[in-house]
């Protein structure tokens, strides 16, 4: 007698959110070398991108809704032994432009460097831009540093600055996300307030948007869930009104991964970021080893886009915008959505020879 083999078939709900197609013809390089890209609207109508590079930060603009971008100009320098990475960009509602960065000293280390959070402030649109301004200071090696700045002004004005910081781990490998929060605009900070901690892991790079349900939401990349190997980008939660009164630890209901289901939860999401997409979706963006990228390692991770619901979960849709060839990789990415539904991806773009340079597409 020949059996038959019985299958049971499980119903999915239609998948009813936005999909990002990609304009491959609209692939740009906006900065020739460097990393950590980012790219906001201006009240003026205007793009703003900044990036490490150049020597130092620097920044581009676009009168044409990113088909044409002018020169890259420095607005803060590299320090002798103190290079400046991974800034960030607001606009703030009055129109001044805060842009972040992180000082990280070079080897050899000695204690009169140290790892730090600055901004500088322009009120002019760009023209002018102040001395940096201090926001935070961490240690002097790379084990008590601090990292990757990102800002969130609250709607009473409260300008918000999230980073991750080893300060308080001396003798371990944890890091935290901490905050500092500036009630004048950015031009003097208070002490930094613990976001989020899980203990013998590391929570960093984080991405702040508050959603049209009220809730600040933070993306961080994660490395501590049980049972999965390696960063899976995971969001941490606080409603407006409570505004982190309290610290989300590792067996929260207000930390979750951020993937619609089971198997998306699987491959690597480093570097993660964050922005809304609409009032009803949001979108998020990170580096790793997506698809044909399974098992090649860091050096080969490539940009991925979902788009999520309001709320920041349930990512779904993934595409790697730029298709790259499994010889180069796409890093330190981000993602911009404007109002009129144009989407764009940042990437730092190279291979295993050459360095980065840093393209855009549209969606």
């Amino acid at each position: 007698m020949v059996s038959c083999l019985q299958l049971s078939a499980v119903r999915h709900e239609p998948y009813g959110g936005s999909r990002i197609y990609w304009d491959i013809s609209s692939k740009k390089m906006l900065f020739p070398s460097g990393n950590y890209a980012r790219i906001i609207p201006l009240q003026d109508g205007r793009l703003l991108a900044v990036a490490q590079a150049g020597g130092g930060i620097s920044v581009s603009y676009s009168e044409s809704k990113g088909d044409v971008w002018s020169p890259p100009e420095l607005i803060v320098a590299n320090a002798s032994m103190i290079p400046n990475a991974v800034p960030d960009v607001i606009q703030l509602a009055c129109g001044d432009i805060v842009v972040g960065f992180n000082p990280r000293p070079s080897t050899p280390h000695t204690e009169d460097r140290l790892f730090g959070i600055r901004c500088v402030r322009s009120t002019d649109n760009g023209k002018t831009w102040s001395k940096p301004i201090f926001i935070y200071d961490a240690l002097h090696y790379n084990r008590q540093g601090c990292w990757e700045p990102a800002f969130l002004e609250l709607p009473d004005g409260e300008l918000q600055c999230y980073f991750a910081n080893e300060k308080n781990f001396p003798n371990s490998n944890e890091q935290e996300i901490s905050m500092c929060r500036s009630m004048d605009g950015g031009r003097s900070w208070g002490k930094e307030n613990r976001i989020c901690y899980s203990a013998g892991s590391r929570d960093g790079m984080p991405v702040p948007i508050l959603t049209e349900n009220g809730e600040i939401v933070v993306i961080v990349e994660d490395n501590g869930w049980p049972g999965y190997n390696g960063f899976r980008a995971t969001t941490v939660r606080t409603s407006l009104s409570d505004n982190w009164s309290a610290w989300i630890p590792r067996n929260s209901a207000a930390r979750e991964m951020i993937f619609a289901n089971n198997d998306d939860k699987q491959f690597i999401s480093a570097a993660p970021y964050l922005r809304k997409l609409g009032k009803n979706e949001t979108i998020a963006s990170w580096q790793g080893d997506w698809g044909a990228r399974k098992g090649l390692g860091e050096n080969f991770y490539e940009m991925s886009v979902g788009v999520g619901d309001a709320d920041g979960r349930n990512v779904r849709a993934v595409m790697s915008p730029f298709g790259l060839s499994t010889t180069q990789h796409g890093l330190w990415n981000s993602v911009t959505a404007l109002d009129d539904g144009t989407v764009f991806a940042l990437s730092s773009i190279g291979d295993a020879s050459t360095g980065n340079a840093i393209y855009s597409m549209t969606g």
